[in-house]
Parts: structure tokens; C-alpha cells; sequence
């Protein structure tokens, strides 16, 4: 058998894949720059940022957002927008601060292959807006930058933003930090907030002030320029959220209308809440005024910015100075006493309840740093700005800078330190003051560089510290604290110690026991008559003399007397006490009876205490307390004569005058067995200061001092 097989070989047609034909379409308009950055809200303690976009599609579509971050990090999608009439669509996403760039994806959600990817990325960290003059330019300034850049902690993490003519934006590299003072700013917000990024727009014109600003006839600064440089940093949607100011090199000369003439530009308010509508002529003071076409409520919106406001950087003059106003010779140096009046008044203006929510609490104060540099001959020059040539000029104010916009707006780290502890030594021999933040030290002494010594007039190891208002010539570090000597002799219970601006009065409150004011008698007095008799029915008397007095070198000294000597207490050359009594009826009942010698000290304080009781039969007496008499005898009469008058610290003619420093006496008609004082109040109590008792009505003789 035979099987034939037939094969046939032919072609079967096979379908290619058609391609895709787009039902829609969508677009994503670009940002105005790549690495464009949004701030994140910091200054309302949010974190997370509005990020406006559009494009084009097809109409009645829905777009859909996912963001594309470089680290790999992608986010779902989700719905953003529904494409209009027109064929346009916007929506404002949101994102939070993050350390890489992001780019924006779209889709169309009923066909997802429909795409379009953002050209240009974003970031989303902090805008922060410095506002001022010369000391702010001097920061990004390459004409006055002479020092190296130190290493950038990050690379494309920091962005400065200023006007040239026309903008400049410049992403600050470790390659290219294009100054260091930048650099040194830029590593501060970097070592607080690594993972945060920053804009920072220069607001700063060269001997400009704020009414420059405002006002259109004035030549010197231009509105328009700052407007033209905030539309350019906020055109693609963004806010500043972080406007900066310590501005008073020029503005300084307002004083304490500071705040009077300033707080409308601000606030759009005068300071008694009154609305102001620009332009408007500002008046401050007695017959201050100027124009103001414009306020910075035409850049910036109170429910996305808040103005870190701190105090004056510092300002130093050619001439030697005793207080931060007043010069060595003794003269009030106007600039100075200007720049002060304006600090206080720029603290008032923030505090002012009318400002709502535009200000963020003080920063603070950009004061440690060094203005001006040598002239070669032994002089300084240009003493108004923060050197170029030194790391503690230029690059320390912009650190300080930083750390006042971080500290205001509560992005940091760390809290200002206070000293919050004190201590104040019994004897008077100085103040300690530290805190318990840690050691207290200075750059100089963390530096380890050699103190200048105390040759130098106005030098002291700690600055700032003042007694009773005039700066402390010798405060010093010990074992991390701050020592503070009195100018001569000790401190007393009446002495203050001040520090401007950190500690509060409380915390240094004056702990030393309070003397009570006392006065000095000499040779010819004064001395005490009372201006009555004794009186009627007195069986007591105790006399107690607090005092410092000159013991005789010879003869003696009265303490107390009568006319008539019915009573008498008197100091003898060897420091013994000798005591005379009588009744009414003249019988002697002690009989010029002598403690022992040396009770009484020269120029020692002592305490005496004499008790005579008629009726109980004792005369006593107490040394600081130590009995050193105790006399008895019969009580006769029991009562002292009525028509005697009470003489105190020499007899009736001024003999016999005590001399020294008189810190209490005091007379009771009544008498302890003890020495305590009676319970009833004192008859006569003679206190300091001197012009007290020379008023007196029983001073007799020459005035006490």
C-alpha cells in the first residue's frame, strides 16, 4: 500500500500592532526656572508648601498629579484638576520640604499613556527675604569679599537671589559659594536644617533707609527695583515666608520715633490701630512726616509671610568710649543715644497688639562681630561695616544673621541661652552669675587667645555687665562663670548688676542683707535733747545705742544722760562702761560702777544695751547680747524724776561728745530683765541717713554727715 502525503506551502497574512492614536491631550506649563523653590509655611509652624500648576487638554477631562523626586521617590497619582472650557486646567498641589529636587508628572485619567512630564524641577524648603543696607550687601558682595570660602556642607542646598541691573539667581556650590560670608551663612542654615533647602532674596541698597524705599520722588532707592526682584524670586507662585529686617544704620536716625514713623509700612496701620491707605504722608513725632507711595503689604500677604524681626547690629565709632553712649571725655554721643532710642522703640513696635500676626518674636541681636579693619598707621577705618578680611567681620554677621532668622522663626535647634543662676558673695567681695545651659565662655577664651590685658582702658575679659547702670570695669571667667568685682571697696545691699539684654531683674536680684542707713557725729556733734521732761509715773527706762564709736583716749564720752545726772552712761579710755543712777528722790542707787575694760572697741560696731528698772530694783547692761552689768538695789521711791530731760550722746552743752557712726538708737519708758526690747514701742528712735536726724527736733549741735 501505498500513502501519498501533499504539502502545500502558502502564506498567511499576519496583522501588525497599530499604532496608538491619542484620543486626548494634556500639557504642563514649565516653571520659569529649573530648581525653582516654594517655601514651606515655616513661619505658622507648617511644612508643607502650594505648589500652583497649569497646562492645557482636552476639555471635560480629569488630570491627574504624581510628583517624581530624584531620590526615586514617587508618589501615587492622584485627581488634580478637570480640564475647562477652553481646553486649559490649573490645580495647586501640595508637598512638604525635602532635601531632593521634584518634578511634576500629569496624566489623563480615563487614558493614562495621555502624559506630560514638569521641564523644569522645584524644591520645597524656606524664602527668606534680608532687608536693609551696605551691612546686608556686604554679605554677597564680591568688591569687599577677601577670604577664602570655608567647605559648603552641601552643594545646590542654598540659593541667593539679588538685583543687578537685572536679577541674578546663584546656586551655591562647594565649587562656587561666591563669597564666604555667603558660604558661612549658607552652613549655618545647613548644619540646623540639613535637610532643608533655601532661597535668600537681597533686599539691599547702600545707604538707603526705609523712606528711600517708599517714596517715589526720592532718587536714592527705587520701589520698583525691590518690586521687580520679588516678582522675579515669587514668579512661579511662591511666597516669602521669612522677610528679614535689622535695618537702622540710616533709619537709625528716627530715635524713638522709630516706631511711630515705621510701624504703617508694616502693618498698613498707624500705632493705635488706625488703617492707613497708600500713598499717604506719614507723620511721627512732634513735626516729623514723609511720603509713602508704598507698603510692603503690596509684596507680601500676612497668611503666608511673618517678619523676623531683630535689633541693631552693632555700631562703632573712631572715639574711646565709657558706656554705649556716652564717650570716654564724659559726652552723650547722639548717633549712639539715636541707635538705642530706636532698639527700644523697634521692640515696642513688634510688641504693639495692632501688628497682628506680621511679626515673629525678636531674633536675636547680630552684635559679636568685627567692624572695620586697620589702616596700616596704627588706626581703624571703616569702622561702619563688618570687615571683609576677618573671619569675625562679614562671614560672622551673616552667621549671626542665620541664626537670628532660625532662632525667630523657631526652626533651630537649640534655645538662646540666659543666665539664670546668681549668686552674690556675703562679704561683697563680687557678683557670680552663670547658667545652667552650660559653661559660660567667650571666643576669645574657647579660641584660646591671649587676653589683651587689663592696660588697656575700657577692656574687660566679659563685656556687657554693668553696676548701677555704668559698665563693670573687671567681670571675668571663672570656672565657667561670670565674676563681677565692684569699681572700689564692696557691694552693698544697694547695688545693681545689669546685662543687656539677656537676664531678667529677678534672676539678679541683690541677695546681700540690707543695712539701715546710719550717720556720723564728731567732735561737736550732733547731739540729742529731748524736747520734753521726762514725765510723771516712769519706773523704766532702756536705752540700746547701735554704733561704731571713737573710744577716748582720755577723759570720757556720754552715751546718755539727764540734766541733773540722774541717770548717766558713759565710755572710758579703756573701754570700760560706767553707769550712774538716782530716784526722784536724789538717792544714788548705782554709783558710777564700771564693767570691765575693754568691752568697748575703737571704731568697733557694738550693740549696748542699758535697763534700769526703778521699781524692780536692777540696772543691766548687754554687749551684743553678753550681760556685762547686773546691779541690784532697793527700790526706794521706784521711780525716775519727772522733771529731768533726757540727753543723748553728750551732756546738755555738748561736753563730752560721742563720735563715730551711729546706726540705731533707740529709748523705751519700760525695761526687759534680758535685754530684748520692751514690747511697747519705742519713746525715740534715731535712724540714718543724716538728713533724717539733722530734721530732727532734739538735734542739737553741728549736723551729722
Amino acid at each position: 500500500m501505498t500513502i501519498l502525503l501533499g504539502l502545500t506551502m502558502g502564506r498567511t497574512a499576519v496583522r501588525e500592532a497599530e499604532p496608538f492614536v491619542a484620543a486626548t491631550e494634556i500639557t504642563l506649563d514649565a516653571f520659569s526656572r529649573d530648581r525653582t523653590l516654594f517655601d514651606s509655611g515655616a513661619a505658622f509652624g507648617r511644612d508643607v508648601a502650594e505648589i500652583p500648576l497649569s497646562g492645557t487638554g482636552t476639555e471635560g477631562e480629569t488630570v491627574q498629579l504624581r510628583f517624581l523626586c530624584e531620590d526615586g521617590t514617587v508618589t501615587n497619582w492622584e485627581d488634580a484638576a478637570v480640564i475647562l472650557a477652553g481646553g486649559v486646567w490649573q490645580a495647586t498641589a501640595s508637598h512638604s520640604r525635602r532635601a531632593d529636587w521634584i518634578r511634576p508628572q500629569v496624566r489623563i485619567k480615563s487614558e493614562p499613556a495621555t502624559r506630560a512630564l514638569g521641564a523644569n524641577r522645584f524644591g520645597v524648603g524656606h524664602v527668606i527675604a534680608l532687608w536693609g543696607q551696605s551691612e546686608m550687601v556686604r554679605i554677597r558682595s564680591l568688591a569687599h569679599d577677601q577670604l577664602p570660602a570655608e567647605p559648603l556642607l552641601a552643594d545646590d542646598m542654598v540659593q541667593a537671589i539679588w538685583m543687578d541691573g537685572a536679577p541674578v539667581l546663584k546656586h551655591l556650590t562647594d565649587t562656587d559659594p561666591h563669597t564666604a560670608a555667603l558660604a558661612a551663612m549658607a552652613n549655618v542654615f545647613l548644619a540646623e536644617r540639613p535637610n532643608d533647602k533655601v532661597a535668600i532674596v537681597f533686599h539691599a541698597v547702600s545707604g538707603t533707609g526705609f523712606r528711600q524705599l517708599v517714596d517715589d520722588s526720592n532718587p536714592a532707592r527705587d520701589w520698583q527695583d525691590d518690586a521687580d526682584l520679588h516678582a522675579f524670586a515669587t514668579a512661579d507662585g511662591q511666597h516669602v515666608g521669612l522677610p528679614a529686617v535689622s535695618w537702622f544704620a540710616s533709619p537709625g536716625a528716627l530715635a524713638d520715633n522709630y516706631d511711630d514713623a515705621l510701624f504703617p509700612l508694616f502693618t498698613g496701620k498707624t500705632l493705635d490701630g488706625t488703617p492707613v491707605t497708600f500713598p499717604a504722608q506719614i507723620t511721627y513725632g512732634a513735626s516729623g512726616s514723609f511720603m509713602a507711595d508704598h507698603w510692603f503689604g503690596e509684596l507680601y500677604d500676612p497668611a503666608h509671610t511673618r517678619w523676623v524681626p531683630f535689633g541693631p547690629h552693632r555700631f562703632d565709632i573712631s572715639e574711646d568710649m565709657q558706656s554705649a553712649k556716652v564717650t570716654a571725655l564724659g559726652a552723650m554721643k547722639e548717633n549712639l543715644a539715636n541707635k538705642q532710642a530706636a532698639r527700644v522703640a523697634w521692640r515696642d513696635m513688634v510688641a504693639n497688639p495692632n501688628a497682628g500676626n506680621w511679626f515673629l518674636p525678636l531674633g536675636l541681636e547680630p552684635l559679636a562681630y568685627r567692624n572695620g579693619t586697620t589702616d596700616g598707621a596704627g588706626g581703624w577705618t571703616d569702622q561702619s561695616h563688618p570687615a571683609g578680611n576677618h573671619d569675625d567681620g562679614a562671614t560672622m554677621y551673616a552667621r549671626l544673621t542665620a541664626h537670628a532668622i532660625l532662632q525667630s522663626s523657631g526652626l533651630t535647634g537649640w534655645s538662646v541661652p540666659e543666665f539664670d543662676m546668681c549668686a552674690w558673695e556675703p562679704s561683697g567681695a563680687y557678683v557670680e552669675v552663670w547658667s545652667t545651659a552650660g559653661p559660660v565662655t567667650t571666643i576669645r577664651a574657647a579660641r584660646q587667645e591671649v587676653a589683651l590685658g587689663a592696660g588697656f582702658a575700657h577692656w574687660t575679659d566679659v563685656f556687657g555687665w554693668q553696676i548701677n547702670g555704668v559698665p563693670a570695669s573687671r567681670a571675668e571667667l571663672v570656672a565657667g562663670r561670670v565674676r563681677i568685682y565692684p569699681e572700689a571697696g564692696a557691694f552693698t545691699s544697694t547695688d545693681i548688676i545689669s546685662l543687656r539684654p539677656l537676664p531678667s531683674a529677678t534672676v539678679l536680684a541683690n541677695t546681700l542683707t540690707a543695712a539701715a542707713p546710719s550717720f556720723v557725729t564728731g567732735p561737736t556733734g550732733p547731739h540729742f535733747v529731748d524736747t520734753d521732761a521726762l514725765g510723771s509715773g516712769v519706773a523704766a527706762v532702756q536705752l540700746a545705742f547701735d554704733l561704731a564709736m571713737a573710744v577716748p583716749s582720755s577723759g570720757s564720752r556720754t552715751l546718755a544722760t539727764t540734766t541733773g545726772n540722774y541717770v548717766k552712761l558713759e565710755v572710758l579710755p579703756s573701754g570700760s562702761l560706767r553707769v550712774r543712777v538716782r530716784d526722784a528722790d536724789g538717792d544714788v542707787k548705782v554709783n558710777n560702777v564700771q564693767t570691765a575694760s575693754g568691752v568697748m572697741i575703737d571704731a568697733a560696731r557694738v550693740r549696748v544695751v542699758l535697763a534700769i528698772d526703778m521699781a524692780a530694783g536692777f540696772t543691766r547692761i548687754w554687749v551684743d547680747g553678753q550681760q556685762v552689768m547686773d546691779e541690784a538695789f532697793t527700790s526706794g521711791s521706784g521711780l525716775l524724776p519727772d522733771n529731768r530731760t533726757l540727753l543723748l550722746l553728750a551732756t546738755a552743752n555738748g561736753s563730752y561728745q560721742t563720735e563715730g557712726t551711729m546706726h540705731r538708737l533707740d529709748v523705751w519708758k519700760a525695761a526687759t530683765v534680758d535685754g530684748s526690747d520692751p514690747a511697747s514701742g519705742a519713746y525715740k528712735s534715731l535712724v540714718g541717713p543724716a538728713s533724717v536726724v539733722n530734721a530732727d527736733p532734739w538735734k542739737q549741735g553741728s549736723d551729722a554727715s
